[in-house]
């Protein structure tokens, strides 16, 4: 019996190569790709009317969290959605009373989800005035904060 080494020796070379690309192309498309994680989302609106219908990176996030008064943001805790770090679109609806300003009309904009470092729970969606939107990534539930501040 007569064993063809050379056709051995390159039926497991090539097994090797197939296994080194595929092995590579996976680690090179993970790190490309941004892992989506699960969130509770909270909603901190800093304007002036009432917002409904929020809508994060295609996800609904809540009807109704009231205009900014006195006592502070109007907002409110929408459990689990799931969520990728980077450019993030955000839409919603004004409310507020028939007549009222801008009661009816819709508004988008985008902010940056940042990449979590560490344990997270709690994706804080910060809604400013003119219509800008910025992010926080928190273990606890996010407090209030300024428009610009970490």
């Amino acid at each position: 019996m007569k064993i063809n080494i050379t056709r051995i020796s390159l039926s497991y070379s090539w097994m090797k190569l197939t296994r080194l690309l595929i092995v590579g192309l996976s680690m090179a498309m993970g790190g490309c790709m941004a892992q989506e994680m699960s969130v509770n989302v909270v909603v901190f609106n800093y304007t002036s009317s009432p917002l409904g219908d929020m809508v994060v990176q295609g996800k609904y996030v809540g009807g109704y969290f009231q205009a900014y008064g006195s006592g502070g943001t109007g907002g409110g805790i929408y459990c689990c959605i799931d969520v990728k770090p980077g450019a993030a679109d955000v839409r919603w609806t004004y409310g507020g009373i028939e007549g009222a300003p801008r009661a009816g009309i819709q508004a988008s904009s985008t902010g940056k989800i940042p990449k979590p470092s560490g344990a997270y729970k709690y994706l804080g969606v910060h809604v400013y005035p003119e219509e800008r939107v910025e992010f926080t990534l928190t273990r606890d539930i996010p407090p209030e904060k300024k428009e610009g501040e970490p």
